[in-house]
């Protein structure tokens, strides 16, 4: 029998807070309220939920916020978020196409997961990379689940070149968290991931919840020539930002992304999630790529 929907929209912080934990999976770090508020406190642009009722009850929401810039409605938090998606209790996710139907218009619906697919039309817009680890124990099992004997030994001879240098690796240094904004700006220029102040006073404002984040940092003579963000969620690890000295120690960028599986493994995580975007390396590396989507509705 065909469920009879009635949507509203929610622009109240604490209700939609309340929404989003009622209803969220919890699965990536993207599903965390406090990761999206970090980014949303950043343009200020307001909330405006799709929230679905049935019998008067809420069954659901579509996390929508308003950009004020572009004049369009996008997922709460901004472009820099993936897996986005609608969250249903488990007894409608049969209605979710029904939400998609009623979001405001003009909207740019973007990074949206796959599991969207089966209720919108949508594109796909860019890869995401991961990579599952939880069958694995060192970077070696990394090693040769993925590449063959001449290719691990580039592997090695990189790391060789790197340690051979009297390395130090350091943990949660906050200071470094300035030092991985320059390096990546240095390196990526207007594709950096910290093109936008915006996107820098998020990573500052990490810094500041009960997130579980670590700054790992490669350090060379007494210099910090490496650093990597990342969260540990629910068993991943959200591998989020990094930048490498590259010009001047063509080896760190592959030593720090080495180090950085390594402790994910260590640490016991299921999986790594690398992020969107290809950043000249990830398809090198062999890492599996699952597409993200977007549906522009005007």
């Amino acid at each position: 029998m065909d469920k009879e929907i009635e949507f509203k929209i929610e622009n109240n912080r604490e209700i939609c807070k309340e929404l989003w934990e009622k209803f969220s999976p919890q699965v990536y770090v993207y599903d965390n309220w406090v990761f999206r508020e970090c980014f949303n406190k950043q343009t200020g642009y307001p909330l405006n939920f799709v929230v679905g009722f049935y019998k008067e009850k809420p069954i659901g929401i579509l996390p929508l916020e308003y950009d004020t810039d572009n004049k369009c409605y996008e997922f709460f938090g901004d472009i820099f978020m993936e897996y986005n998606r609608a969250f249903l209790a488990p007894d409608f996710l049969d209605c979710k196409a029904k939400f998609y139907e009623v979001v405001p218009l003009p909207a740019e619906l973007q990074m949206m997961s796959d599991e969207e697919l089966v209720y919108l039309k949508c594109e796909p817009e860019i890869f995401t990379y991961y990579l599952d680890i939880f069958k694995m124990n060192s970077l070696d099992d990394y090693f040769r689940t993925y590449f063959n004997s001449k290719r691990r030994g580039d592997f090695l001879r990189a790391i060789k070149k790197i340690e051979a240098l009297n390395p130090e690796v350091q943990y949660n240094n906050l200071a470094d968290l300035d030092v991985l904004f320059s390096l990546n700006q240095k390196r990526f220029k207007d594709e950096s991931t910290f093109s936008r102040e915006n996107d820098k006073n998020f990573f500052c404002d990490l810094l500041k919840t009960n997130l579980d984040f670590e700054i790992l940092s490669v350090v060379i003579n007494g210099k910090t020539v490496a650093v990597s963000f990342s969260i540990f969620y629910n068993g991943r690890y959200e591998y989020l930002a990094n930048g490498a000295d590259v010009e001047n120690y063509p080896f760190v960028g592959t030593y720090l992304n080495l180090m950085s599986i390594k402790r994910a493994i260590e640490r016991k995580m299921s999986a790594i999630d690398f992020g969107y975007g290809e950043a000249g390396w990830k398809d090198l590396w062999h890492l599996p790529k699952k597409s993200l989507f977007c549906s522009i509705k005007k």
